[in-house]
């Protein structure tokens, strides 16, 4: 059964085979719910997390130390912590940053402008960074989920020292997004509203996202005909999460897939306004645009 509860061609196949070996239990295989495709949805940029009124919203804590703490040790189980210090002064450009352990994704700043992902799953550890770029360092780490086997403890975060040309980072300040209580999301994103006409949307978008991880919202009307199961689409969009009124739907990660579409059952639609929230870390599309279709693309099929 797929995640809408509908029968799938390895639950026929499994069945079958099952059949050939015992008697069959006299329950009716459920059918195949109808989906529906719903008009594609503008989604603005609103807020920059790292920007101050975000901070003000969203951080659980800000924590100074000599040295990275991890997740655990800052008490934050998800979502993500941003690591900030100063660059000392140097002579060589470039100069390599090295983060000795991480885990899981680190999106790099300098001067609140990006610069490079580090990430665990693909071992890269290491980054290049101009003197040009800027004298404050910001990392922000996501936490990408746990790994329930080949490791006791998945611990998260910067778990080690932090080298600029070979010195050791220090004097570090943490701030956590763990995005657990959408009321701060919902009450950042409908107080603060910023006006983007739809012909400036793409440069908005762009300058945004490279200022560092940005919130878009959007809303939608239906009517009580409309609503159905359907699949949010994120493509043209590049990882992030997606809150659907309120409700966390999950991430999204569609340039790398092989998921791309959401599931969204009926029951998290409203008659009425409905609302988007994404937290967009990487690419925006230009039109700002997410999709409601009614097949599911569990496979990528990329190109």
């Amino acid at each position: 059964m797929d995640e809408a509860g509908d029968p799938t061609e390895k639950y026929f196949a499994i069945r079958k085979l099952i059949s050939k070996y015992f008697p069959l239990p006299n329950v009716p295989v459920p059918d195949r719910q109808p989906k529906v495709k719903l008009p594609n949805v503008n989604l603005k940029p609103h807020s920059v997390l790292l920007d101050s009124t975000a901070r003000r919203h969203l951080a659980s804590f800000k924590k100074t130390a000599e040295r990275p703490m991890s997740f655990e040790a800052l008490n934050q189980n998800s979502g993500f912590i941003l690591y900030e210090t100063p660059l000392p002064k140097i002579t060589r450009d470039p100069a390599l940053l090295k983060l000795a352990y991480l885990r899981d994704r680190a999106y790099i700043y300098v001067d609140r402008q990006f610069v490079g992902i580090l990430s665990r799953e693909n071992k890269i550890y290491s980054i290049p960074l101009s003197l040009t770029l800027g004298k404050e360092l910001q990392i922000l780490v996501e936490n990408e989920g746990r790994i329930n086997y080949g490791i006791p403890n998945d611990f998260k975060g910067i778990l080690g020292n932090v080298y600029y040309d070979s010195m050791v980072l220090l004097n570090w300040t943490m701030t956590g997004f763990p995005l657990e209580n959408y009321e701060k999301i919902e009450e950042l994103t409908t107080t603060l509203k910023k006006k983007h006409s739809s012909q400036r949307i793409l440069t908005s978008a762009k300058s945004h996202i490279n200022s560092g991880p940005t919130l878009f919202r959007g809303e939608f009307t239906l009517q009580a005909e409309e609503i159905g199961e359907t699949y949010l689409d994120p493509t043209g969009w590049g990882k992030g999460v997606v809150f659907l009124n309120g409700f966390n739907l999950g991430r999204y990660w569609p340039i790398v897939g092989p998921q791309v579409t959401l599931y969204i059952p009926r029951e998290l639609l409203r008659v009425g306004s409905n609302k988007i929230v994404m937290l967009e870390l990487q690419m925006a599309p230009e039109n700002g645009q997410v999709s409601f279709t009614d097949t599911p693309n569990l496979d990528g099929n990329f190109e």
